[in-house]
């Protein structure tokens, strides 16, 4: 007869600390080793978000309201749905490492169980994201209303005027500050990198995983900036790479209007084609970024919170519900042990 008991993580010394370099290793490896389905979890994650986003951008149409009401859906999404999804990507991505099956409604998981935490952990990052967004639309007013005060009402001549270097100047400062703006908000995201992981082992806590992450990444700050820029040179070379196969489909379109005695209309349609080409090939490139980014993720907070890095764990809804029943409610991952 076997019952299931909770014990505490493993005791004895933690595991060596893993840089960077060998968290990615470890996730590429755990990428190639069920890479499909995997993909898939991504897949179904951006879909959703990608779906929601296009409603609430066919709301645009409508007369009056319509920017308000897409508004409003960007922001519901950005809130209350894409923070619970990217926690069960975490969530499923994590079972995986563990030994278990990648499976699709492990994404929802968060919705069910750790809905608020991760809405209240998605909000330091929200709140750059408006941080950013107010400031970009301060730069946008100042750089409209000083180039229109230095044209005094004579764009045309703007540009030839004895003093146009100051205006170049003026616009270059100006994207300085852009990419200083940018930059800064970039680093305080990734302070934020481990929050929706940090909820699944403190339950029922809301400020605790804002502060575990904040301190893992002081810890470890270059370690995490130097796999920052690693995934972020990699969503630039899928972008490229999207670009380009976008960009070979529209060019045919062009050739054929050109050079082929095809119609305007050739040219629209492979237009169109190569831009649905170049979304296409770019979210299915970033369902692979964004699955070995969450697994070098896991396995860097592991590694850093001295955990193992493969783990034997059972949370209370995972066994059955006679077992679920005796243990103590509130205590988050617990270690499954078979007793005879």
């Amino acid at each position: 007869m076997s019952e299931l008991t909770s014990t505490p993580w493993p005791q004895g010394p933690p595991p060596p600390s893993l840089r960077a370099c060998e968290g990615s290793g470890m996730a590429w490896r755990l990428l190639k080793s069920d890479f499909w389905r995997l993909w898939l979890l991504a897949l179904v994650m951006n879909a959703i978000v990608f779906g929601t986003g296009l409603v609430g951008q066919c709301f645009g149409v409508v007369p009056f309201i319509g920017g308000c009401i897409s508004a409003t859906v960007g922001l519901a999404m950005a809130l209350f749905l894409q923070p619970a999804l990217q926690a069960g990507l975490f969530y499923a991505i994590r079972q995986k490492i563990d030994g278990a099956d990648a499976k699709v409604e492990n994404v929802f998981a968060a919705f069910r169980w750790r809905y608020w935490e991760s809405v209240v952990g998605q909000l330091p990052s929200f709140a750059v994201g408006m941080a950013v967004a107010l400031v970009l639309v301060v730069m946008v007013l100042v750089v409209l209303f000083g180039v229109l005060g230095m044209a005094k009402g004579n764009p045309e001549e703007l540009f030839n005027r004895s003093d146009a270097a100051t205006l170049w100047v003026f616009i270059g400062g100006c994207a300085l500050a852009l990419l200083a703006v940018v930059g800064a908000a970039w680093i305080c995201q990734l302070f934020l990198v481990f929050i929706l992981l940090a909820i699944w082992d403190l339950p029922g806590k809301y400020w605790e995983p804002i502060a575990t992450s904040l301190s893992l990444v002081k810890a470890h700050f270059w370690s995490v900036f130097g796999l920052g820029i690693r995934f972020l040179l990699m969503v630039v070379a899928a972008f490229v790479l999207a670009a380009i196969f976008g960009g070979a489909v529209a060019g045919i379109g062009a050739l054929a209007e050109t050079d082929w005695h095809g119609t305007p209309t050739t040219f629209i349609i492979c237009a169109v084609i190569g831009a649905l080409l170049l979304y296409l090939v770019l979210g299915l490139l970033m369902c692979v970024v964004l699955v070995w980014y969450h697994a070098a993720l896991i396995y860097l907070y592991r590694s850093w919170r001295g955990q193992p890095l493969v783990q034997s764990v059972r949370f209370p809804w995972e066994v059955d519900e006679p077992a679920a029943a005796a243990l103590p409610g509130g205590e988050g991952p617990i270690v499954a042990k078979a007793i005879a």
